[in-house]
């Protein structure tokens, strides 16, 4: 299972690059003249990205929801026959699935404000010692999640980089979300297929 959620936490991590891209692009922007333009591009960025998730994780969890169905199935067919038949368990609805992946795409934010956070509070930025590591994190933060700075940026002079951390709420809550949707849809098919059969063939007494 583990394998299956690094792989599938990809998307994010791609998607993650365009969002930077395009965040230094619109950083470009002159901003005494266009903070507001830079705000609403930045926003659209960021929304972009979130469609983007919704997309991909609705149809991830609609798709694992009828898995687990068939897997079910499975289930019963063996505890009444006896005879076995390969189960997808690592493609199956689970709502944990989504909030791993979400978090893998997390773990290197948190990880670096953790850093700058520790030389930010002691004090210790100007010293030779913290130097390589306070810069590390913050080049790494302005990179990777820069694409969530870029709104407030529009907004304000000065940002604090504790603000890249909006991006673990949107991200694990976009994801989430969506594949709990995707799961709900899948479910709302399966019981018009029900309703449909017993419509035509009548209910099983």
């Amino acid at each position: 299972m583990f394998k299956t959620i690094l792989k599938d936490s990809g998307i994010i991590f791609i998607y993650l690059l365009v969002t930077m891209i395009f965040g230094f692009a619109i950083e470009q922007i002159e901003p005494d003249s266009a903070s507001i333009l830079r705000f609403i591009l930045g926003l659209v960025n960021v929304l972009v990205f979130m469609l983007v998730l919704i997309v991909y994780y609705y149809a991830y969890g609609r798709q694992a929801s009828k898995i687990k169905h068939t897997n079910d199935i499975a289930r019963r067919y063996f505890l009444e026959t006896g005879e076995y038949r390969e189960l997808k368990i690592d493609k199956e609805y689970n709502l944990l699935k989504p909030l791993f992946m979400a978090l893998v795409s997390c773990v290197p934010l948190i990880i670096f404000i953790m850093i700058y956070g520790v030389f930010d509070l002691t004090g210790t930025v100007s010293s030779g010692a913290g130097v390589n590591a306070f810069l590390t994190a913050i080049l790494f933060i302005l990179t990777l999640y820069r694409g969530f700075l870029v709104p407030i940026r529009g907004l304000a002079v000065t940002v604090s980089i504790y603000w890249s951390l909006i991006y673990i709420p949107i991200c694990i809550g976009t994801v989430m979300l969506s594949y709990y949707l995707g799961h709900l849809r899948s479910q709302r098919d399966l019981k018009q297929i029900r309703k449909t059969h017993e419509e035509i063939y009548g209910t099983d007494k």
